[in-house]
């Protein structure tokens, strides 16, 4: 199976409408929803997850119930 590069990814991604699709999932939850896509990288998918997360400051959202789709490309 073919690795599939990070920025190919992005130019396949239609931003505007999983941006839309975001709010409107945002409507119906009081999570706060965020997408990451990683760089192609070796080791474990979780702990660089969670970095992401920390990153992003999802722990600090209002609630602190933020929702992070972590997508790695591969």
């Amino acid at each position: 199976m073919p690795i599939m590069h990070r920025h190919r990814l992005l130019n396949l991604v239609d931003k505007e409408r999983v941006r839309e699709a975001i709010v409107e999932a945002e409507k119906r939850t009081s999570g706060e929803i965020c997408v990451s896509v990683a760089r192609y990288f070796w080791g474990r998918v979780r702990p660089a997850a969670e970095r992401a997360f920390r990153r992003l400051g999802m722990a600090n959202t209002r609630r602190r119930n933020g929702i992070l789709f972590f997508i790695v490309p591969a």
